[in-house]
């Protein structure tokens, strides 16, 4: 998807996706409602350039607690983005599971702050990537 509205895929066990800014947004506030307690670890990746395009790959954990539910994840962000006169964007996301467990956990969950929650949120949304990129030689 070239125009920089963006596109995000879940894939199974937990399938789902939307394309474009606000479907995007909604499917995501749809996703973080039901949890009480929720924290995603986004860890170390790889982001390759390739002119005005690139990829990248990042390891997710999450983890969630809600009435009743719970969940417990590892997964895989893989990207592709583009820049564009304002900056880079992504194209597309996909999450894939590596990991998942919906057991009932006893550990205490501390519920997350509404305004925590809302900032992390428009960051995650705001389909800019912010890379510093060393390149080796330069």
């Amino acid at each position: 998807m070239g125009d920089g509205r963006g596109r995000l895929e879940y894939r199974p066990p937990l399938p789902s996706s939307a394309s474009g800014r606000d479907a995007i947004v909604g499917m995501l506030e749809g996703l973080y409602k039901i949890e009480r307690y929720f924290m995603q670890m986004t860890h170390s990746g790889v982001v390759v350039l390739d002119g005005d395009r690139a990829t990248a790959r990042f390891v997710v954990r999450e983890h969630g607690r809600g009435e009743g539910t719970y969940y417990e994840n590892l997964a895989v962000y893989n990207d592709e983005l583009i820049r564009q006169a304002d900056g880079w964007r992504f194209a597309t996301r996909s999450y894939t599971y590596r990991f998942l467990d919906r057991k009932s956990f006893d550990d205490e969950a501390f519920e997350v702050v509404v305004g925590m929650r809302t900032r992390h949120l428009d960051e995650q949304l705001d389909f800019r990537a912010t890379f510093r990129v060393r390149v080796l030689g330069r």
